[in-house]
């Protein structure tokens, strides 16, 4: 009779998910605006007062490159989300880096009043191992929608570009929003509110269509902790502006082209 119950349980949970008219007695996970989570396949949570709950449905792609693989690109893992509002479900494509040149795949999405960010993807590509859904580890967080009121501006120095380490933190991922520039970083700390950044451009412009600019982060950063934190830097772009109306710039430590109109 419990395994019958059991059972029981499990298909109805299956089967309302998201919707209102779900059992009231299971619990799930809400979270915060800019507060990062996890998830796995089939796994959902509800936004602050569960306005909003978000589902993680299907793995579309995942062909990044192998660990053990030196690779042109890193390659990119494409989900799904269903997020239900008010009773209704949208289906929603997620990359864990967006592709240059094309609107149709983003690594984050507008969500009712907010934005989703698809902030990383656990475990690591393998030769050795293949994976199934159920191994997929998704970080997301939500936030507010981006302004274009950048913190910093791009340093035009060569010399600095030239002696500049990049190898204390990773980069998650980019956005271009107007004339600004956003770099979510991973690094090890103590607080990271404590830390700042620069964005060094290296002076020169290569010429092709459209033109390149190459840039290095510079992390501030002088704690000695063994924390791991997440944050995001914004950048004015328009010092590294040139004649024309756009330019692909070249990030130190990200693989793809970020493409900058204005």
């Amino acid at each position: 009779m419990k395994t019958k119950l059991y059972i029981l349980v499990l298909i109805l949970m299956t089967a309302f998910g998201c919707s209102e008219d779900e059992m009231p007695e299971i619990d799930k996970q809400t979270v915060l605006t800019d507060e990062i989570f996890d998830l796995r396949i089939n796994e959902e949570v509800l936004f602050e007062e569960g306005e909003l709950c978000i589902k993680f449905t299907t793995i579309v792609e995942d062909n990044r490159c192998p660990q053990e693989v030196d690779c042109i690109t890193d390659g990119r893992v494409w989900i799904q989300l269903d997020i239900t509002e008010n009773d209704q479900i949208t289906t929603i494509d997620l990359v864990s880096q967006s592709t240059p040149f094309t609107d149709s795949l983003k690594q984050v999405a507008s969500i009712g009043t907010h934005e989703i960010e698809f902030v990383a993807v656990k475990p690591d590509a393998s030769i050795d191992v293949e994976l199934e859904d159920e191994d997929y580890i998704i970080s997301l967080k939500i936030r507010e929608p981006l302004l274009s009121v950048c913190d910093h501006s791009v340093i035009i120095d060569n010399v600095a570009y030239d002696s500049l380490n990049t190898e204390t933190y990773s980069i998650t991922a980019v956005e271009v929003y107007g004339d600004c520039l956003y770099i979510t970083i991973n690094s090890n700390g103590c607080d990271s509110n404590n830390w700042d950044a620069n964005l060094i451009d290296w002076g020169a412009v290569a010429e092709s269509s459209p033109e390149q600019r190459y840039v290095k982060l510079e992390l501030i950063n002088d704690e000695i902790c063994a924390a791991n934190f997440y944050r995001t830097f914004i950048f004015n772009m328009t010092p590294i502006q040139t004649s024309n109306n756009e330019i692909l710039i070249n990030l130190e430590g990200w693989d793809d082209f970020i493409y900058y109109q204005y």
